[in-house]
Order: structure tokens, then sequence, then C-alpha cells
């Protein structure tokens, strides 16, 4: 395309030859050099845009562009287990996301079972005095599991979605600690259930069950069922007090 320069130096040459010729010039060859200049327009236009930034470019204005990468999102609680010294499950509560799918409850009851490994090792270390275990596992870049043993062997398991109950991925993890408050509270409700006259923890047991003499394998006390789904449900990372 014909730079700005050229254009202007061929109109003064048409001129100065204009001024030297005897007759004049038809218009019609005036008219022909303006014609170029319009093309130059859309030059400046496309280069200004090719200066935008993509940031701009999806950002109205006054308003802010954030990438879905950036989003804070908020863990959650995904599941909830409480299993006995016998290494057999008490009560296992899920919670959204998870909830809804069939295979869920399945799934959760394996991954519980694959942590006792670790609650077994950690068990063995005459140093740990604190009933707070962290992490026991990571499964994915999503879900992690969380231990904490009682003085009489009892644990509780808590698979954290660190996606949160929307499911997209998001840069809050959680931090040894933030789960503190939820395993006191889960530790008060269970210590509130075997102050209940009607509990009998060794009717839970799998001997008593598979003699008969138990009630039944998992807890049914619907006082305890329905705290810890409160827990659950209102957990966020560093609450002391659930």
């Amino acid at each position: 395309m014909m730079p700005f320069k050229f254009i202007v130096a061929g109109a003064m040459m048409f001129f100065s030859l204009a001024l030297a010729l005897p007759e004049p010039i038809p218009v019609a060859v005036f008219e022909a050099v303006p014609a170029v200049l319009p093309e130059a327009a859309p030059v400046a236009v496309r280069e200004a845009k090719e200066l935008v930034s993509p940031l701009q470019a999806c950002t109205p204005a006054g308003a802010s562009c954030k990438s879905p990468a950036a989003t804070m999102t908020t863990p959650s609680i995904a599941c909830i287990g409480i299993i006995g010294k016998h290494d057999n499950p008490l009560h296992i509560a899920l919670f959204p996301p998870h909830i809804s799918a069939p295979s869920a409850h399945l799934e959760f009851s394996f991954l519980l079972n694959a942590s006792l490994d670790i609650f077994d090792a950690c068990a063995r270390d005459r140093n740990r005095i604190d009933q707070d275990l962290g992490m026991l596992q990571a499964i994915d870049e999503r879900l992690s599991i969380w231990g904490w043993e009682t003085g009489t062997g009892t644990r509780f398991a808590v698979v954290v979605d660190a996606w949160g109950r929307g499911g997209n991925r998001g840069l809050r993890g959680v931090s040894d600690g933030d789960l503190r408050g939820a395993f006191k509270a889960l530790q008060t409700a269970y210590v509130r259930l075997l102050q209940n006259p009607f509990y009998v923890p060794d009717e839970h047991t799998p001997m008593a069950v598979a003699s008969g003499r138990g009630k039944g394998g998992e807890i049914t006390s619907k006082r305890f069922i329905e705290e810890v789904e409160r827990i659950g449900e209102i957990w966020k990372p560093g609450m002391s007090v659930v």
C-alpha cells in the first residue's frame, strides 16, 4: 500500500506540471490522486486494534476481566466417615455435589477404607501426641483425606473437595489446622453419643453384629447424624468453632 509521503509527493509533482504546461490538466486527473487517501484510514484502525491486549478486549468499560483459573473457590467437605476401633464403619455422610452420584457412597467407602493403613501407621508413631493427624492422603488435585483419632481408638476421616460445592477449580487450598474446628465438633458430638444410656458401643462391633447380639454396624442416633450433617455443611477452611 502506498505510503502517505509518496502520495503527497505525487500531488506536488502534478501541481508543478500544471504550472509548466501551456494547457491546464483536466480536473479528473487531480480527482484520481485523493482517491488513494481513504485506503490509508483502515490501516491506522487495524494497527490500533492490534495494540489492544486480550485483557482489554474482553473487559467492558468500567468492568474487570478475571480468568476462570483465578476464581477463588472455597473448599468444602465432601464426606465424613466415623470409623470404629475395629476398623468398622460407624457412619458415612456425603455432601453436595457428590451426594447426587449413584455410586458415590460406595466410592467414598473405598477411599475411607484405603486410609486405614495410614491411620495405623500414625498410631504406631510413639512421638505423636496430637489427635489431629493432618492430611492422610491426597487422592488427586481435587480430593484429599484428613484424619483425627480419639483416645479410645475411634477415627474421624474427612474428605475435602478443593473445588467446593460448585465443582470449579480454584486457588484456595486447605492448610494444616483448617479442619481442627470440624474435628473438635465431631468429637464433641461423639462424646454426647457415648453419654446416651441407650447407645452401647460394643453392640456395633463386627463380632457383635456377626453373632446377632448387636443392633447393627452403623450409628442410628438421629441427633448424632444431624450434627454430623450440620458440621459438614457449614465448615469452611480456618473455622475455629464449627
